[in-house]
């Protein structure tokens, strides 16, 4: 069945008051996390979407996994009471999206920006932030169109994307890492 390594009905940091329904926080870091599996399967990494956590798990040649490094730079913001956006608060942070990875780095869809309600549908980060498999930042790439997904091709040293532009065109490209 497994070994829990790590809880997330409650961020470690702040506590939930009890009378708050803790499932629009699971569903928080259920919903919207990601994960990535490096290349020579010996760790991975996974995030929440709301404020910015690293969290990588070393895996041992059994596959047992056993909690690594984690490193915080953004703290998911919750309001105490649950309102027409669910808990999260105008405060809150979007993080991290999606993951791709390479034996050499983590490279992360990031967002940086705070949460609006209202907000069009069809704006996405246009960052994908690099890390070293320690949690280390190393660079940040900021792009001119919003990315839905994208992928690292290691050996022409290249990130293939998809997105969207200010005109709300659907676009495939590249760039040079």
């Amino acid at each position: 069945m497994g070994r829990t390594l790590c809880l997330y009905d409650r961020f470690p940091e702040r506590a939930m008051p009890s009378d708050v329904d803790s499932g629009g926080l699971r569903m928080c870091y259920s919903l919207h996390s990601c994960a990535a599996l490096k290349p020579d399967m010996r760790k991975f990494v996974t995030t929440s979407l709301l404020g910015c956590i690293l969290e990588i798990f070393n895996i041992d040649a059994s596959g047992q996994i056993a909690k690594g490094v984690e490193k915080r730079f953004l703290p998911p913001i919750y309001k105490d009471k649950k309102s027409s956006i669910g808990f999260i608060d105008r405060k809150t942070i979007l993080g991290i999206s999606a993951f791709s990875a390479t034996d050499d780095f983590i490279y992360a869809l990031y967002d940086g920006r705070a949460y609006v309600e209202d907000e069009d549908a069809w704006t996405f980060p246009n960052q994908i932030g690099v890390f070293d498999w320690e949690g280390n930042p190393v660079c940040i790439y900021v792009l001119d169109w919003g990315v839905r997904s994208f992928v690292i091709d290691e050996q022409r040293n290249l990130c293939y994307l998809v997105g969207i532009n200010a005109e709300k065109e659907i676009l495939l490209g590249s760039f040079d890492l």
